[in-house]
């Protein structure tokens, strides 16, 4: 899961694996703050236009699956308590270590980030490409993330992106696809996916703190689309990274 603070809301979205044991995604439609300190907000499942064909709005169809309930418990821990699909759990989730390195946000002064150099945040398709995206975490000279789109029967699916920095300021590197894992509502402490196959390459290419382009080869498929930030709440976030001593 991956939680951006924007003020007034959570912008939440959750990967994981569906009933069928397939890689997928939900959105939460925003956590609201309640007055027992704890966020509640409506799960979404998506369905729409296979990533390779969007041209224009991506997503078809928005049903409600669920429910959730997130409770923190200071900056590092997490208890995430949801009912989707009529399976209801909770979850305690810790932070994605990156080795040494940690993250550090804070709220800018205006909602402009055009000036931002660390790229953290949500991304989604730029103008009405909409529907789709990525959550990016940028480390050092790593930027790694999940690229939330449509398989190519329309369900949602999601790629994780591994990429480093060239002496250009580029990001390039490599596209994964996790094999068929453990439904949601089964996994129990063991890894839920124990693979993962590269289905293709990909490059980025900010032109300030707030767009760039996407290019990716998936098999036969090349494409290049341009994605912004993404911005829900009434907060802009700015992030870095930094050691145990906040350097």
């Amino acid at each position: 899961m991956t939680v951006f603070d924007q003020g007034s809301v959570l912008a939440p979205a959750w990967f994981t694996y569906d009933t069928d044991g397939e890689p997928t995604w939900f959105l939460i439609g925003g956590a609201f703050p309640q007055a027992d300190g704890s966020f509640r907000g409506d799960v979404l499942r998506l369905r729409g236009t296979p990533f390779d064909q969007i041209n224009g709005p991506a997503t078809q169809s928005v049903n409600s699956a669920g429910t959730v309930v997130m409770t923190f418990a200071g900056e590092s821990r997490l208890q995430f308590a949801y009912t989707v699909d009529g399976f209801s759990q909770s979850k305690t989730l810790v932070k994605f270590p990156f080795g040494t390195r940690n993250f550090g946000c804070s709220t800018t002064p205006t909602a402009s980030r055009k000036t931002a150099t660390n790229y953290t945040d949500l991304w989604t398709g730029a103008g009405d490409s909409t529907g789709w995206g990525l959550s990016l975490l940028h480390v050092d000279d790593g930027l790694f993330g999940a690229w939330y789109t449509y398989d190519s029967d329309g369900e949602a699916v999601f790629f994780v992106i591994v990429t480093s920095r060239q002496a250009d300021g580029s990001f390039t590197g490599t596209i994964f696809r996790q094999r068929n894992g453990t439904p949601f509502s089964a996994i129990n402490g063991a890894p839920p996916s124990l693979a993962s196959d590269v289905i293709g390459t990909t490059r980025f290419v900010f032109n300030d703190g707030e767009s760039a382009s996407f290019s990716y080869t998936v098999g036969t498929v090349t494409q290049t689309r341009m994605i912004a930030r993404l911005l829900v709440g009434t907060e802009a976030q700015q992030c870095r990274s930094t050691d145990a001593a906040g350097n």
